[in-house]
């Protein structure tokens, strides 16, 4: 099977990271996790000055990282396809983003600041394709935490710009029949902030997010031929956090 892949990025990167292993009670200053409020955890004790975590939860990595970025993001990304069964398309512009894919539980700890502005522009005509999947993304800051075991997680995200902005135009064709799916996504977005952890791990997070920038995404798709399903997504955010406790396959 013939694929046609395409990705344009533009990202604005400054990482500063720290790792940590510890088997004593883990601490953090006060001032940095006050987003916890009247939150009550059997493993967690609050102190004047501190945030004590009883050495219950299991955390074997610390993470410790702050990202700035001052610079203007644009991806832009055209896209022709006449024969290829599988495609996909992406273009991002970001501001700072952060992985953490770790085994055992993990500490982290980040700071996020974006002042530019970000834009993401996809235009795209696929023909004769089964399987077509078109991203256009603009996003501030984004971070993702990802552990099977325990998880702490103290994030500080502020996207200072003017605005974030992503466009997809695509026309999808085909004669075929029982063909695969198609899915065409635009995500305007200032903060993100994704934690996902097992079932049987124990998580505390503590999120602070501000947006400023006014976020507009556009998707204009159409769709001909014998597909099993078409999905067509528009969403323009301030913020968003999400925090899962079954990891995806």
């Amino acid at each position: 099977m013939r694929k046609a892949t395409l990705t344009a990025m533009a990202l604005a990167l400054t990482v500063a990271a720290g790792a940590a292993q510890a088997t004593q009670p883990h601490y953090l200053p006060y001032n940095s996790i006050q987003g916890i409020g009247d939150m009550r955890m059997p493993n967690v004790h609050v102190h004047p000055h501190t945030i004590l975590v009883n050495p219950k939860l299991d955390i074997v990595n610390g993470v410790e990282f702050g990202q700035i970025n001052d610079g203007h993001m644009r991806a832009i990304q055209g896209l022709v396809s006449a024969g290829p069964k599988d495609v996909t398309g992406t273009a991002a512009a970001i501001g700072n983003t952060a992985n953490v894919d770790v085994t055992g539980g993990v500490l982290v700890e980040g700071n996020q600041k974006n002042f530019g502005t970000a834009k993401a522009g996809l235009g795209a005509l696929v023909l004769g394709a089964s399987d077509v999947d078109l991203t256009a993304a603009a996003i501030g800051n984004a971070t993702s935490v990802a552990s099977d075991g325990d998880a702490v997680v103290d994030m500080n995200q502020s996207n200072m710009t003017y605005s974030v902005e992503a466009g997809l135009i695509a026309g999808i064709f085909t004669r075929s029949r029982g063909l695969g799916e198609v899915e065409t996504t635009a995500a305007a977005i200032g903060n993100s902030l994704s934690v996902e952890m097992e079932a049987r791990g124990e998580t505390l997070v503590s999120s602070r997010q501000g947006n400023w920038a006014d976020a507009t995404a556009i998707n204009l798709t159409a769709v001909a031929g014998g597909f099993d399903s078409a999905e067509v997504t528009s969403a323009a955010i301030g913020n968003v956090l999400n925090v899962s406790n079954v990891l995806d396959d």
